[in-house]
């Protein structure tokens, strides 16, 4: 029987997880932290000297606003971003002066900046945070008393200050390291694609979906850092190519990881003797140390790494797949010479089955196949030792690298006509704009008509919590408001007993280093410890005045309250009406995946490099459409519609990509020599059923799916499912009878292909049975 806990038993639990949770801080997170804490740190102490508070406040939040409006990239990308970040700081100071001087044309001032600056988001990420934080700045210094213009211009003085001692701090490893930022993003993929290596045998589906959103997310910060931020410059170094390189490596390694994963998952159903799985496990670890040594001496700009392990891995694997292959030919002239000694009763009975071969000649099959990928994964991670043990730039195939750069460079955005695009009512960035600026103007018009004290707390907690997606709008209010109570009670216990400045100011650092690690990824901790932070840093003139807290979590919750409100009366966007068009995307581009797959069913060459790009459409509109649906778990129950339907969907459109990444290692089916009859209408097929599948999911939104030609899609359903048994039907015993085009030695690969091809027609059914109407 299970112990029953008592109340202070789980909030124990619960406390020591939270902490143990909290302790496991990325080195990089831990930098970040106290890169800013320094920023915030100089200003402080050097107020006294200054006698100028106020004057030193504004150089730290100048500084602080700074350094967060960077979101990484290349040491170049963010002295630009911080660059114009400080110029919109200015800007803001002056406005806010002429703005202040009347409370209703504060509140109208705060409509239109707020408006212009939320709509820079269309430009990118980067423009998106100089916004924000051009808004927070601009509305910290709106809340304060009218000022006179010599006070603006110091005030500008002040920012201007903060913003290049800001800019030195995150960029003094410029001249020194001038690629620190794009060989961190390299190394953090490797890192994760060691971990996801790891713990690939284990089908632990949660830990890998988790694992593989993590390797996606770095996978795009290396592309984009990497490849895309210099896909413009007319030159690269041999550093910059080598990065590349290793980057679009570890792509290889990922997908060809990951159709190992399903291959391996098909091998253990249908039997995998204790040996293989041994060899496979060890090679898998093995692979991960060589993964660690890359990481090092990428990180450590390092030029030899050996290949002694791998080495050993490769003996091992070869061993084994000659004894499967010589097992393989014993059980072919065993089912040969079966074929022509049976009598034709018993040959007639034998061809209604689906698999006529031994159990033994499938595990045999699918553990041979189980290893040509392993061997492709190993031969990928030579590539990667040889890109690292290269140190001539002749050697790194720049001309390879310039062709990609070329697929990445886009046309120069034209900047007034993408903004008066966007100016219109059907625009989602428009709406939340005029919504975003709306909430403002009101949190404003709020403090200013009430004179409520510190009224940027209302703006700020406002720009946190109002997002465009309702669900985000829940989440980041909750937990404002939930534990910038907790910190207010800290806060206030450490306004009311600490009042010697000096010890205030160590308080206050200290805060601040905790608050600005946590800032990137865990942002309820960050909330707790940037209360006090604030809190301590309003008391530093009036030590002891503990009622502070009570004014900081009053104004947090009118922010709080007022962005749900807004979010949720002021044109909200629900993911209800949003997925079937993310739905319809991810189908569309894995169909448009398995055409490129079997594209010489089609009439067309096959082109790996296409695969491998439309495997990345792929997989980038699956998750977009699962990170979608995670929101919509967040939204009220009776917006979300059918929630189960759409998980169903979800997890048959992951799947089915998941088996056509694993049908691209079939080098036989792709093979036009080689081809199976009946393969090209399958294949055709399968494209119809998956362009009609895409046409039901965009009628879900207009609720019109009675239109659609569902007896033509139901017969391309029962086509594919009759051309799927008629596959299954061939075995290798009568080749000849069945008069298959491939030769001999290549009819070891068809029985693990039939496996996918059925796993493909699988979800592909269960999709229509999902979406089809009653």
């Amino acid at each position: 029987m299970k112990k029953k806990h008592t109340p202070g038993e789980q909030l124990k639990h619960y406390l020591r997880r939270f902490f143990s949770l909290s302790l496991q801080v990325p080195r990089s997170d831990l930098l970040y932290g106290l890169r800013i804490a320094l920023i915030v740190a100089a200003p402080l102490f050097i107020a006294p000297l200054l006698g100028e508070s106020r004057f030193a406040a504004i150089i730290m939040f100048g500084g602080m606003y700074t350094a967060l409006s960077g979101i990484g990239g290349t040491y170049r990308t963010q002295a630009t971003t911080m660059g114009q970040a400080v110029i919109f700081y200015l800007i803001g100071a002056l406005v806010a002066f002429f703005a202040s001087q009347f409370a209703w044309l504060a509140i109208l001032v705060a409509f239109l900046w707020c408006c212009f600056f939320s709509m820079l988001s269309i430009y990118g990420s980067s423009y998106a945070r100089i916004g924000a934080m051009s808004i927070n700045v601009f509305a910290l210094l709106l809340s304060e008393p009218a000022a006179n213009i010599d006070a603006t211009f110091l005030t500008m003085l002040a920012l201007a200050i903060g913003g290049i001692w800001s800019i030195v701090v995150s960029l003094w490893l410029w001249p020194i390291r001038p690629y620190q930022p794009e060989t961190q993003v390299v190394t953090d993929y490797y890192r994760t694609l060691a971990t996801f290596t790891r713990n690939l045998f284990q089908f632990n589906h949660s830990t890998m979906k988790k694992t593989r959103g993590q390797i996606w997310e770095k996978r795009n910060n290396a592309h984009s850092m990497v490849i895309s931020a210099h896909a413009n410059d007319e030159e690269t170094t041999a550093e910059i190519r080598r990065l590349s390189l290793l980057t679009l490596h570890a792509d290889r390694f990922f997908h060809t990881a990951l159709s190992l994963t399903k291959t391996l998952e098909h091998a253990t159903q249908v039997g995998l003797s204790t040996q293989t799985q041994q060899i496979v496990e060890h090679g898998l670890q093995q692979i991960a140390i060589v993964l660690d040594q890359i990481t090092q001496a990428t990180r450590q700009n390092k030029r030899t790494i050996k290949r002694t392990v791998l080495d050993q891995v490769v003996v091992e694997l070869t061993g084994r797949e000659q004894a499967l292959q010589e097992l393989y030919n014993r059980e072919m002239v065993q089912a040969e010479h079966y074929h022509h000694t049976a009598t034709p009763a018993i040959l007639h009975k034998i061809s209604l089955q689906r698999f006529p071969q031994p159990k033994e000649y499938r595990a045999i099959s699918h553990a041979l196949h189980l290893l040509h990928i392993f061997q492709e994964l190993i031969h990928t991670l030579m590539i990667m030792i040889d890109t690292i043990n290269q140190a001539d730039e002749e050697h790194l195939h720049g001309f390879q690298v310039s062709a990609i750069r070329k697929a990445y460079r886009q046309k120069r955005s034209h900047f007034l006509k993408d903004w008066f695009n966007t100016l219109t009512w059907k625009s989602p960035t428009f709406r939340h704009a005029v919504r975003f600026g709306l909430a403002m103007a009101i949190g404003v018009a709020i403090y200013k008509l009430f004179g409520i004290e510190h009224g940027f707390w209302i703006s700020l907690t406002i720009t946190i919590c109002l997002k465009s997606q309702f669900s985000t709008t829940i989440k980041k209010g909750f937990e404002r408001v939930g534990f910038t109570l907790f910190g207010a009670l800290l806060a206030a216990l450490a306004v009311a007993f600490i009042r010697v400045p000096f010890d205030m100011l160590v308080l206050i650092v200290l805060c601040s280093v905790f608050a600005f690690t946590y800032y990137q990824h865990r942002y309820k901790i960050y909330v707790i410890f940037i209360t006090p932070f604030s809190l301590l840093l309003n008391s530093l003139d009036t030590p002891g005045h503990w009622s502070i807290a009570l004014l900081r979590f009053g104004n947090t919750l009118i922010g709080g309250v007022l962005a749900l409100l807004i979010g949720y009366l002021l044109w909200p966007q629900w993911e209800s009406e949003r997925l079937p068009k993310q739905l319809a995307k991810a189908i569309e581009t894995n169909r448009q995946f398995l055409r490129s797959v079997l594209a010489v069913y089609f009439n067309q060459p096959w082109q790996p490099h296409l695969v491998r790009q439309q495997a990345q459409k792929a997989q980038l509109a699956n998750n977009d459409v699962a990170a979608a649906y995670q929101r919509l778990l967040a939204e009220p129950k009776r917006k979300r519609g059918n929630a189960e339907q759409w998980e169903t969907l979800i997890l048959n459109s992951q799947q089915l990509w998941d088996c056509i990444n694993a049908l691209s290692t079939h080098s036989t089916l792709l093979d036009k020599q080689n081809q199976l009859p009946h393969l090209v209408s399958f294949t055709r097929s399968a494209d119809a059923m998956l362009t009609q599948l895409e046409g039901l999911a965009r009628g879900a939104e207009q609720q019109n799916a009675s239109s659609l030609p569902i007896q033509q899609f139901s017969e391309n359903l029962q086509q594919l499912q009759a051309l799927q048994q008629r596959l299954l039907a061939y075995n290798p015993v009568s080749y000849r009878t069945a008069d298959l085009p491939i030769k001999k030695q290549a009819l070891k690969d068809v029985v693990p292909a039939i496996t996918v091809l059925d796993q493909i027609a699988q979800y592909v059914a269960g999709m229509y049975q999902t979406l089809s109407p009653r």
